[in-house]
């Protein structure tokens, strides 16, 4: 008897030691969560700017992929000419008020939890010059844990389409 009892006060110190490493785990990995997504969206806003830079040669038109951060369900970009627009429209509230307030942000991500304004680069347009309509936004949904876009150089400008 004395030694069954010996066996289960080994046997609760053992569940009890394993359950306080699993839960301290549990823990510390999802402390990491949020600081790797942080980490990640700086490294997105540096491939963004990048993108930018390496296409806008005139005539050069690129099919550009960038892996999604965390929670990123989509990437929008706004032209840059519809900046501080009254009249602009989108489907996005946060994205109409950031660009008919005149805030210098024409880059965004659509997340489950809202829009978060990503940068701004005053080369971005959306107009087609063969079309009666101008685009003022263009979203590009995240498939397969990637942004997939076409980037067309114009020199100082550069056109994205999806």
């Amino acid at each position: 008897m004395r030694g069954q009892i010996q066996q289960m006060f080994i046997f609760l110190a053992a569940v009890l030691v394993i359950g306080a490493t699993i839960f301290l785990g549990m823990r510390l990995i999802g402390g990491l969560t949020p600081a790797s997504c942080k980490a990640h969206d700086v490294e997105f806003q540096r491939e963004i700017k990048d993108v930018f830079d390496e296409n806008s040669a005139f005539g050069s038109r690129n099919s550009v992929e960038l892996s999604k951060p965390c929670d990123a369900v989509a990437l929008c970009f706004v032209d840059v000419g519809a900046i501080g627009n009254a009249s602009f429209v989108s489907s996005d509230p946060t994205i109409r008020t950031v660009v008919q307030g005149g805030s210098m942000t024409n880059v965004f991500l659509q997340g489950r939890d809202g829009t978060t304004p990503v940068g701004f680069d005053e080369r971005i347009i959306l107009r087609d010059p063969g079309a009666l309509r101008n685009l003022t936004d263009l979203c590009v949904p995240a498939v397969g844990g990637k942004f997939t876009f076409t980037t067309i150089g114009h020199g100082r400008y550069i056109g994205i389409r999806s």
